[in-house]
Protein backbone atom coordinates (compact mmCIF):
# COMPACT_ATOMS: atom_id res chain seq x y z
CA UNK A 1 0.00 0.00 0.00
CA UNK A 2 2.63 2.57 1.09
CA UNK A 3 4.40 1.67 -2.49
CA UNK A 4 1.28 2.35 -4.57
CA UNK A 5 0.90 5.88 -2.20
CA UNK A 6 3.79 7.02 -3.28
CA UNK A 7 3.81 5.63 -6.76
CA UNK A 8 0.33 7.56 -7.49
CA UNK A 9 1.93 10.77 -5.41
CA UNK A 10 4.93 11.16 -7.35
CA UNK A 11 3.36 10.57 -10.53
CA UNK A 12 0.94 13.70 -9.62
CA UNK A 13 3.73 15.83 -8.41
CA UNK A 14 6.53 14.98 -11.54
CA UNK A 15 3.65 15.72 -13.76
CA UNK A 16 2.37 19.22 -11.98
CA UNK A 17 5.92 20.36 -11.22
CA UNK A 18 6.77 20.55 -15.19
CA UNK A 19 3.48 21.56 -16.27
CA UNK A 20 4.42 25.23 -13.63
CA UNK A 21 7.81 25.50 -15.37
CA UNK A 22 6.58 25.20 -18.35
CA UNK A 23 3.90 27.75 -17.97
CA UNK A 24 6.00 30.08 -15.60
CA UNK A 25 9.21 29.28 -18.29
CA UNK A 26 6.61 30.61 -20.93
CA UNK A 27 5.30 33.49 -18.74
CA UNK A 28 8.83 34.98 -18.25
CA UNK A 29 9.61 34.64 -21.90
CA UNK A 30 6.75 37.09 -22.39
CA UNK A 31 7.43 39.23 -19.84
CA UNK A 32 11.08 39.95 -21.06
CA UNK A 33 9.27 40.89 -25.08
CA UNK A 34 6.78 43.22 -23.03
CA UNK A 35 9.20 44.99 -21.31
CA UNK A 36 11.50 45.33 -24.29
CA UNK A 37 9.06 48.12 -25.43
CA UNK A 38 9.83 50.32 -22.67
CA UNK A 39 13.17 49.88 -22.39
CA UNK A 40 14.95 53.52 -21.79
CA UNK A 41 17.84 55.16 -19.79
CA UNK A 42 19.62 52.85 -17.74
CA UNK A 43 16.71 49.57 -18.51
CA UNK A 44 18.34 47.79 -21.02
CA UNK A 45 18.24 44.81 -21.87
CA UNK A 46 20.54 43.03 -18.80
CA UNK A 47 17.80 45.09 -16.40
CA UNK A 48 15.09 43.53 -18.27
CA UNK A 49 16.38 40.16 -17.72
CA UNK A 50 17.10 41.09 -13.98
CA UNK A 51 13.51 42.61 -13.66
CA UNK A 52 12.35 39.16 -15.29
CA UNK A 53 14.37 37.19 -12.81
CA UNK A 54 12.91 38.80 -9.76
CA UNK A 55 9.49 38.27 -11.34
CA UNK A 56 10.17 34.45 -11.51
CA UNK A 57 9.02 33.53 -8.16
CA UNK A 58 5.77 35.08 -8.74
CA UNK A 59 5.65 33.33 -12.44
CA UNK A 60 5.48 30.32 -10.45
CA UNK A 61 2.79 31.01 -7.60
CA UNK A 62 0.73 31.95 -10.16
CA UNK A 63 0.86 29.10 -12.34
CA UNK A 64 -0.10 27.05 -9.35
CA UNK A 65 -3.79 26.54 -10.28
CA UNK A 66 -3.08 25.54 -13.86
CA UNK A 67 -0.34 23.12 -12.84
CA UNK A 68 -1.98 20.99 -10.32
CA UNK A 69 -5.00 20.65 -12.47
CA UNK A 70 -3.12 19.27 -15.39
CA UNK A 71 -0.59 17.36 -13.63
CA UNK A 72 -3.13 15.30 -11.94
CA UNK A 73 -5.22 14.90 -15.11
CA UNK A 74 -2.19 14.19 -16.75
CA UNK A 75 -0.36 11.95 -14.03
CA UNK A 76 -3.63 9.77 -13.23
CA UNK A 77 -4.40 9.94 -16.80
CA UNK A 78 -1.11 8.18 -16.97
CA UNK A 79 -2.18 5.39 -14.98
CA UNK A 80 -5.89 4.92 -15.91
CA UNK A 81 -4.30 4.55 -20.12
CA UNK A 82 -2.39 1.67 -18.86
CA UNK A 83 -4.94 -0.03 -16.71
CA UNK A 84 -3.24 0.42 -13.57
CA UNK A 85 -5.60 2.28 -11.81
CA UNK A 86 -8.26 -0.49 -12.95
CA UNK A 87 -5.54 -2.90 -11.43
CA UNK A 88 -5.63 -0.80 -7.87
CA UNK A 89 -9.56 -1.07 -7.88
CA UNK A 90 -9.53 -4.40 -8.34
CA UNK A 91 -7.41 -5.36 -5.85
CA UNK A 92 -9.40 -3.67 -3.55
CA UNK A 93 -8.48 0.60 -2.73
CA UNK A 94 -11.19 2.63 -2.86
CA UNK A 95 -11.38 5.66 -5.01
CA UNK A 96 -11.61 7.51 -2.04
CA UNK A 97 -8.15 6.86 -1.16
CA UNK A 98 -6.70 6.67 -4.59
CA UNK A 99 -8.02 10.05 -4.81
CA UNK A 100 -5.92 11.13 -1.81
CA UNK A 101 -3.31 9.35 -2.90
CA UNK A 102 -3.20 11.87 -6.01
CA UNK A 103 -3.83 14.76 -3.40
CA UNK A 104 -1.29 14.38 -1.50
CA UNK A 105 0.82 15.28 -4.72
CA UNK A 106 -0.66 18.03 -5.71
CA UNK A 107 -0.61 19.47 -1.60
CA UNK A 108 3.04 19.32 -2.11
CA UNK A 109 3.16 22.13 -4.79
CA UNK A 110 -0.07 24.19 -3.23
CA UNK A 111 1.94 24.42 -0.03
CA UNK A 112 5.24 25.41 -1.54
CA UNK A 113 3.52 28.05 -3.78
CA UNK A 114 1.92 29.49 -0.99
CA UNK A 115 5.11 29.74 1.51
CA UNK A 116 6.93 31.50 -1.91
CA UNK A 117 3.71 33.17 -2.84
CA UNK A 118 4.18 34.75 1.01
CA UNK A 119 7.26 35.13 1.78
CA UNK A 120 9.47 35.12 -1.42
CA UNK A 121 7.42 36.59 -4.34
CA UNK A 122 5.69 39.62 -2.63
CA UNK A 123 8.92 41.10 -1.67
CA UNK A 124 10.96 40.22 -4.99
CA UNK A 125 8.10 42.00 -6.65
CA UNK A 126 7.93 45.07 -4.68
CA UNK A 127 12.16 45.54 -5.02
CA UNK A 128 11.35 44.40 -8.69
CA UNK A 129 8.86 47.62 -9.53
CA UNK A 130 11.22 49.95 -7.66
CA UNK A 131 14.59 49.22 -9.40
CA UNK A 132 12.88 49.43 -12.63
CA UNK A 133 11.34 52.76 -12.01
CA UNK A 134 14.35 53.96 -10.95
CA UNK A 135 16.26 52.60 -13.85
CA UNK A 136 13.62 54.08 -16.68
CA UNK A 137 13.83 57.54 -15.43
CA UNK A 138 16.03 60.12 -13.91
CA UNK A 139 15.76 61.05 -10.92
CA UNK A 140 14.50 64.36 -11.33
CA UNK A 141 11.56 63.09 -13.38
CA UNK A 142 10.54 60.13 -10.74
CA UNK A 143 7.90 61.82 -9.04
CA UNK A 144 6.23 63.52 -12.19
CA UNK A 145 6.43 60.17 -14.24
CA UNK A 146 3.43 57.65 -14.39
CA UNK A 147 5.89 54.91 -12.83
CA UNK A 148 4.41 51.65 -11.24
CA UNK A 149 5.60 52.31 -7.81
CA UNK A 150 4.05 55.62 -7.03
CA UNK A 151 0.83 57.08 -6.07
CA UNK A 152 -0.82 60.09 -5.13
CA UNK A 153 -2.04 61.10 -1.51
CA UNK A 154 -3.50 63.52 0.82
CA UNK A 155 -3.15 64.70 4.11
CA UNK A 156 -5.35 67.72 5.86
CA UNK A 157 -4.41 70.62 3.47
CA UNK A 158 -1.33 69.19 1.15
CA UNK A 159 -1.21 66.55 -1.45
CA UNK A 160 1.75 65.27 -2.52
CA UNK A 161 3.06 62.34 -5.01
CA UNK A 162 5.85 59.90 -3.77
CA UNK A 163 7.58 58.88 -7.74
CA UNK A 164 8.85 55.29 -6.22
CA UNK A 165 9.33 53.11 -2.40
CA UNK A 166 12.04 51.26 -2.17
CA UNK A 167 11.49 48.10 0.11
CA UNK A 168 13.61 49.79 2.67
CA UNK A 169 11.21 52.09 2.86
CA UNK A 170 13.26 55.12 1.13
CA UNK A 171 11.24 57.48 -0.75
CA UNK A 172 12.18 59.04 -4.25
CA UNK A 173 10.91 61.91 -6.25
CA UNK A 174 8.41 63.66 -3.53
CA UNK A 175 6.71 66.52 -5.14
CA UNK A 176 3.94 68.47 -2.25
CA UNK A 177 1.74 70.89 -3.06
CA UNK A 178 1.08 72.99 0.35
CA UNK A 179 -2.15 74.85 0.55
CA UNK A 180 -3.81 77.66 2.90
CA UNK A 181 -6.93 79.18 2.76
CA UNK A 182 -7.73 77.32 -0.22
CA UNK A 183 -4.54 78.90 -2.18
CA UNK A 184 -1.33 77.30 -3.17
CA UNK A 185 1.24 78.05 -0.91
CA UNK A 186 4.64 76.39 -1.84
CA UNK A 187 5.60 73.13 -4.20
CA UNK A 188 8.59 71.07 -3.35
CA UNK A 189 10.47 69.62 -4.91
CA UNK A 190 12.96 66.38 -2.75
CA UNK A 191 14.85 64.24 -4.46
CA UNK A 192 14.81 61.16 -1.91
CA UNK A 193 13.43 60.60 1.63
CA UNK A 194 14.56 58.44 4.79
CA UNK A 195 12.07 57.89 7.99
CA UNK A 196 13.79 58.56 11.29
CA UNK A 197 12.12 59.12 14.67
CA UNK A 198 8.18 59.23 13.09
CA UNK A 199 8.99 61.61 10.46
CA UNK A 200 10.52 61.59 7.27
CA UNK A 201 13.54 63.69 6.69
CA UNK A 202 13.28 65.34 2.99
CA UNK A 203 16.27 65.85 1.22
CA UNK A 204 17.69 67.90 -1.85
CA UNK A 205 14.43 69.67 -1.36
CA UNK A 206 13.75 72.42 -4.04
CA UNK A 207 10.72 74.82 -2.76
CA UNK A 208 9.02 77.48 -4.27
CA UNK A 209 7.00 79.86 -2.59
CA UNK A 210 4.04 81.55 -4.09
CA UNK A 211 3.24 84.89 -2.97
CA UNK A 212 0.40 87.09 -4.67
CA UNK A 213 2.79 89.22 -6.54
CA UNK A 214 5.89 87.26 -7.28
CA UNK A 215 7.31 83.59 -6.42
CA UNK A 216 10.49 82.59 -4.87
CA UNK A 217 12.73 79.24 -4.78
CA UNK A 218 15.07 77.97 -2.26
CA UNK A 219 17.00 74.75 -1.95
CA UNK A 220 17.03 73.20 1.32
CA UNK A 221 19.30 70.33 2.18
CA UNK A 222 17.44 68.78 4.83
CA UNK A 223 13.51 69.27 5.56
CA UNK A 224 11.64 67.49 8.29
CA UNK A 225 7.95 65.97 7.13
CA UNK A 226 5.64 64.98 9.80
CA UNK A 227 3.18 62.61 7.55
CA UNK A 228 0.85 59.68 9.18
CA UNK A 229 1.84 57.24 6.31
CA UNK A 230 5.03 55.07 8.14
CA UNK A 231 7.39 53.90 5.70
CA UNK A 232 5.35 50.11 5.70
CA UNK A 233 2.20 52.28 4.69
CA UNK A 234 3.92 53.92 1.94
CA UNK A 235 4.97 51.00 0.95
CA UNK A 236 1.47 48.74 0.60
CA UNK A 237 -0.25 52.09 -0.97
CA UNK A 238 2.66 52.68 -3.65
CA UNK A 239 1.69 48.61 -4.96
CA UNK A 240 -0.86 47.25 -6.74
CA UNK A 241 -3.55 44.85 -4.23
CA UNK A 242 -2.11 41.92 -6.10
CA UNK A 243 1.47 42.67 -5.32
CA UNK A 244 1.07 42.52 -1.26
CA UNK A 245 1.38 39.56 0.93
CA UNK A 246 -1.42 38.22 3.02
CA UNK A 247 0.39 40.24 6.21
CA UNK A 248 0.54 43.36 4.05
CA UNK A 249 -2.98 43.01 2.76
CA UNK A 250 -4.69 42.70 6.59
CA UNK A 251 -2.40 45.17 7.88
CA UNK A 252 -3.72 47.86 5.47
CA UNK A 253 -7.58 47.34 5.34
CA UNK A 254 -7.46 47.05 9.44
CA UNK A 255 -5.61 50.80 8.85
CA UNK A 256 -7.86 51.75 5.82
CA UNK A 257 -10.94 51.00 8.33
CA UNK A 258 -9.40 52.83 11.01
CA UNK A 259 -9.45 55.92 9.06
CA UNK A 260 -12.89 55.23 8.25
CA UNK A 261 -11.99 54.53 4.50
CA UNK A 262 -12.97 52.02 1.76
CA UNK A 263 -11.14 48.92 2.41
CA UNK A 264 -13.20 46.78 0.10
CA UNK A 265 -10.63 45.94 -2.82
CA UNK A 266 -7.78 45.02 -0.23
CA UNK A 267 -10.46 42.76 1.64
CA UNK A 268 -11.25 41.33 -1.99
CA UNK A 269 -7.19 41.13 -2.71
CA UNK A 270 -6.89 39.21 1.25
CA UNK A 271 -9.33 36.40 0.58
CA UNK A 272 -8.43 35.06 -2.73
CA UNK A 273 -5.03 35.23 -1.39
CA UNK A 274 -5.56 33.26 1.71
CA UNK A 275 -8.62 31.14 -0.07
CA UNK A 276 -6.18 30.73 -3.29
CA UNK A 277 -4.67 27.03 -1.46
CA UNK A 278 -8.24 25.65 -1.04
CA UNK A 279 -9.35 26.79 -4.72
CA UNK A 280 -6.24 24.97 -6.33
CA UNK A 281 -7.48 22.24 -4.08
CA UNK A 282 -10.55 22.52 -5.56
CA UNK A 283 -9.73 22.17 -8.79
CA UNK A 284 -7.57 19.18 -7.87
CA UNK A 285 -11.09 17.75 -6.76
CA UNK A 286 -12.34 18.25 -10.18
CA UNK A 287 -9.32 16.66 -12.01
CA UNK A 288 -9.87 13.91 -9.67
CA UNK A 289 -13.37 13.46 -10.39
CA UNK A 290 -12.94 13.54 -14.28
CA UNK A 291 -10.49 10.66 -14.02
CA UNK A 292 -12.49 8.59 -11.94
CA UNK A 293 -15.74 9.62 -13.78
CA UNK A 294 -16.20 10.92 -16.99
CA UNK A 295 -12.94 10.94 -18.68
CA UNK A 296 -11.34 7.52 -17.46
CA UNK A 297 -11.70 6.25 -20.91
CA UNK A 298 -10.90 8.99 -23.37
CA UNK A 299 -7.40 9.87 -24.64
CA UNK A 300 -4.91 12.03 -22.75
CA UNK A 301 -5.51 15.13 -25.48
CA UNK A 302 -8.93 14.87 -24.84
CA UNK A 303 -8.20 15.40 -20.86
CA UNK A 304 -5.83 17.94 -21.24
CA UNK A 305 -8.42 20.10 -22.99
CA UNK A 306 -10.97 19.33 -20.86
CA UNK A 307 -8.94 20.73 -18.00
CA UNK A 308 -7.77 24.13 -19.78
CA UNK A 309 -11.66 24.57 -20.06
CA UNK A 310 -12.09 24.12 -16.52
CA UNK A 311 -9.33 26.25 -15.56
CA UNK A 312 -10.35 28.72 -17.74
CA UNK A 313 -14.07 28.92 -16.39
CA UNK A 314 -13.35 28.76 -12.92
CA UNK A 315 -10.93 31.51 -13.51
CA UNK A 316 -13.65 33.44 -15.76
CA UNK A 317 -16.17 33.12 -12.99
CA UNK A 318 -13.43 34.53 -10.28
CA UNK A 319 -12.48 37.45 -12.80
CA UNK A 320 -16.56 38.43 -12.62
CA UNK A 321 -17.21 37.80 -9.40
CA UNK A 322 -15.00 39.93 -7.61
CA UNK A 323 -15.18 43.29 -9.24
CA UNK A 324 -19.37 42.33 -8.67
CA UNK A 325 -18.57 42.19 -5.48
CA UNK A 326 -16.52 45.60 -5.08
CA UNK A 327 -19.93 47.29 -7.11
CA UNK A 328 -22.51 45.76 -4.94
CA UNK A 329 -21.12 45.28 -1.79
CA UNK A 330 -21.08 41.81 -1.38
CA UNK A 331 -18.95 40.50 1.10
CA UNK A 332 -15.30 39.73 -0.22
CA UNK A 333 -15.28 36.22 1.23
CA UNK A 334 -18.47 35.52 -0.17
CA UNK A 335 -17.31 36.49 -3.90
CA UNK A 336 -14.21 34.53 -3.69
CA UNK A 337 -15.88 31.25 -2.26
CA UNK A 338 -18.76 31.08 -4.79
CA UNK A 339 -16.57 29.05 -7.03
CA UNK A 340 -14.52 27.23 -4.88
CA UNK A 341 -18.06 25.94 -3.95
CA UNK A 342 -18.97 25.31 -7.82
CA UNK A 343 -15.89 23.13 -8.17
CA UNK A 344 -16.36 20.97 -4.87
CA UNK A 345 -19.81 20.32 -5.35
CA UNK A 346 -19.31 19.25 -8.99
CA UNK A 347 -16.50 16.96 -8.45
CA UNK A 348 -18.44 15.47 -5.32
CA UNK A 349 -21.63 14.46 -7.85
CA UNK A 350 -18.84 12.84 -10.39
CA UNK A 351 -17.22 11.32 -7.83
CA UNK A 352 -20.37 9.40 -6.50
CA UNK A 353 -21.32 8.78 -9.78
CA UNK A 354 -18.33 6.93 -10.54
CA UNK A 355 -18.24 5.00 -7.59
Amino acid sequence: MRLIRQYISSSVLKASAVVLLAVAALDLVTTVVDQADSMRGDYNFLAVLEYTLYLAPKKLVTAVPFAVLIGVLFGLGQLASTSELTVMRASGISVRRLGWYAMRGALAVIITGMLIAEYIASPLELIAEANRDLKRMPAERVALEASDNGFWGKEGSEFFRVGTVLPSGKLYGIVRFEFEDDRLQRISYSEEAIYIRDEWLLQQTHVTHIGETETTTEVVDEMKWRSEMSPRVMQIVAADEDNLSIRDLYYYANYLEDQSLDASAYKLAFWQKVLQPIASISLVFIAISFVFGPLRQVTMGFRIFTGIVAGIAFSTLQYILGPVSLVFGLPAILAVSIPIMICLVIGLYLLRRAK
